[in-house]
């Protein structure tokens, strides 16, 4: 984990060192997101998607005249609905993509941290990781020279849940170690500026 997160840093202060050398794009950006989690253990239930808003700001820094670099700081909920109610874990993420501009169109993937700021409902202990590590990919559309739109799907690497199991006799069960993130999310974004 240690080194996944020097990695993400060292990555970061690329992209400022390559920002101070170019000119770059920046803006902000909010949408809306399908999200649930996929659990493989028979403890917990089936969930199903749940729409999650997020909002944040956008750096983009061109590599060439095609390929370019961003980063994203964006404060985001996942969560999911079961039968008796729903789950909210909201993150301050930071996603780091490499994309294609295509005429109208980007193309991108990348990794993405999140950092878990709060949980709803609030449990008496918490079950929930306060750290989550995402695979996404996605496109961008240019409507106008500074208004677009973004599609992508995200999948979590990390385990939501890292908890200890006893039985009502206190009998040790083990670690239950599961759930992944996953989200459809739409965003609507506007350049605040344009590196030309």
């Amino acid at each position: 984990m240690k080194t996944i997160l020097r990695f993400l840093l060292a990555l970061l202060l690329c992209i400022n060192a390559h920002a101070a050398m170019c000119q770059v794009s920046y803006g902000v950006k909010a949408g809306l997101g399908l999200t649930k989690a996929r659990f493989s253990n028979d403890f917990v239930e089936d969930t199903d998607f749940d729409i999650r808003f997020q909002a944040g700001g956008f750096v983009r820094a061109p590599l060439s005249q095609k390929f370019f670099l961003q980063s994203e700081v964006l404060f985001a909920q996942k969560g999911w609905k079961v039968d008796d109610g729903s789950t909210t874990l909201t993150y301050l993420n930071i996603p780091v993509l490499i994309g294609i501009q295509v005429e109208k169109f980007s193309f991108y993937g990348g990794g993405e941290v999140g950092f878990k700021l709060t949980e709803k409902p609030d449990l008496p202990t918490e079950i929930y990781e306060n750290f989550d590590i995402c695979l996404l990919g996605g496109l961008s559309y240019m409507v106008s020279p500074q208004l677009g739109i973004d599609l992508r799907y995200s999948h979590g690497l990390a385990n939501l849940i890292e908890v200890h199991l006893r039985d009502p006799q206190n009998q040790d069960l083990g670690e239950l170690r599961d759930g992944k993130n996953v989200a459809i999310q739409l965003s609507v974004f506007y350049v605040l500026n344009r590196a030309d």
